[in-house]
């Protein structure tokens, strides 16, 4: 019996020398608690419909260390496999021809109604002015949808191409066929050879298009959608839903034209609203105002902090955002001010029933990393006037003094320009 009991624990300690052996060149399966909840928090974003929070996830898997990685290959084929079905469906849905028709009709529209602008005066040339504005916002939309549809595609096909990459690291080999089918279906989607597609930049950078490049139109596209994304995040912050809908207004009307919508400047906005309300509290219409240091446009905006500015519309006892426009539009001085090409950010200020607008040419916010957007701001701190309400009720701007144009000098020409007062 004691014979018997030392085989069986010598026996027991051989079997499990032999699995520890095992175990040690094979990959373990198991996780801690922590990593097991953090792997499963990585399936559900990599499964998910956000494809950008999945791509971060796929990310964060390829730094892990230890044998969770062995999980990327299979969840990044499966990341690649839904993106070529975007690249796909797209293939068979978007008509180039079309597609080509509609950017002809848009720049056919845009090159009569810019021409226009240059001789812009009461009477007919806003008509026309008016009658373009509406051909561009029933023309605009198909473009963009095809232009949206596209740009699925090109993002995808980045996130397939940063995929393959991490499967090469991984000594994965790829379908070579499978891959050119997948990239000539993106091609037809994209009216474009992918090469050029996919290198197509982002605002700002120093390699932007020509006009007259094949890519321009899905560029300019993709900036104003960038430009859109920063100011409905500045929406509620920055500005009330009036002064938000002011702007988004001229930005349509502006991209409608082929031209970069305005960035909100904080800034800016501060120097409009201050001068709204101080039209209110003081009971005049003008853009001089009384206060030493602040007197005409290009004081206000630099005692906001911002120094490459200088024009300025206003307006009052006009209720609304969509009448505010209107009103601008219809005169010439402030219509150009409003599309002025070199400008890059814009400043809304109502308050009660008086509107104003600043514009500026300087580097766009938007663009600057965190600690320069902060450095930008910084005049503004614990200073900055806040937006009235959304539902503030609005008395109408009772004036002693009214003011219908001045003449300014623009410091980037020297020259002088007439300002019109406004309504």
């Amino acid at each position: 019996m004691k014979r018997f009991l030392v085989q069986w624990c010598v026996c027991r300690w051989l079997a499990i020398c032999v699995i520890a052996g095992m175990l040690a060149d094979a990959p373990v399966l198991w996780a801690a608690p922590a990593d097991s909840e953090k792997m499963e928090a990585l399936r559900r974003r990599v499964w998910g419909d956000d494809r950008f929070a999945a791509m971060q996830a796929l990310r964060e898997l390829a730094q892990m260390e230890g044998a969770q990685t062995s999980l990327l290959p299979e969840w990044v084929r499966g990341f690649m496999g839904n993106d070529a079905a975007v690249a796909g469906k797209w293939a068979g849905v978007i008509d180039g021809a079309k597609v080509k028709q509609f950017e002809a009709e848009v720049a056919l529209v845009r090159g009569k109604a810019r021409v226009n602008l240059e001789k812009l005066a009461k009477g007919d040339s806003i008509t026309a002015a008016k009658q373009f504005q509406v051909k561009l916002k029933e023309l605009l939309p198909r473009l963009n949808i095809a232009y949206g549809q596209r740009w699925q595609v090109i993002e995808a096909m980045r996130r397939r191409a940063e995929c393959a990459a991490m499967l090469e690291r991984l000594g994965k080999r790829r379908d070579e066929a499978g891959e050119a089918a997948i990239a000539a279906q993106a091609s037809k989607a994209l009216g474009l050879d992918l090469e050029t597609a996919l290198a197509i930049p982002e605002l700002g950078d120093a390699n932007e298009p020509r006009t007259d490049a094949p890519e321009y139109g899905l560029w300019f596209y993709r900036a104003c959608r960038k430009i859109e994304d920063y100011n409905r995040s500045q929406g509620g912050v920055v500005l009330n839903k009036w002064e938000a809908m002011s702007v988004r207004l001229l930005n349509e009307y502006r991209e409608g034209l082929g031209l970069f919508p305005l960035e909100i400047d904080p800034r800016l906005t501060e120097a409009a609203r201050r001068h709204s309300k101080e039209m209110c509290d003081l009971k005049y219409f003008a853009h001089a105002s009384p206060t030493a240091g602040r007197k005409m446009p290009i004081d206000r905006m630099r005692a906001a902090g911002y120094s490459a500015g200088w024009r300025e519309n206003i307006c009052a006892n006009v209720g609304d955002s969509e009448r505010a426009f209107t009103l601008w539009f219809n005169s010439p001085g402030h219509h150009l001010a409003m599309l002025a090409p070199e400008e890059t950010a814009i400043g809304c200020g109502r308050w009660d029933n008086a509107w104003t607008h600043t514009f500026g040419h300087g580097l766009r916010l938007m663009l600057k990393d965190k600690a320069g957007h902060a450095k930008a701001l910084k005049p503004l701190a614990g200073a900055a006037l806040a937006p009235q309400p959304d539902n503030a009720k609005l008395p109408p701007l009772t004036v002693t003094r009214v003011e219908t144009d001045i003449t300014i000098i623009d410091p980037r020409t020297g020259q002088k320009v007439m300002m019109p007062g406004g309504k």
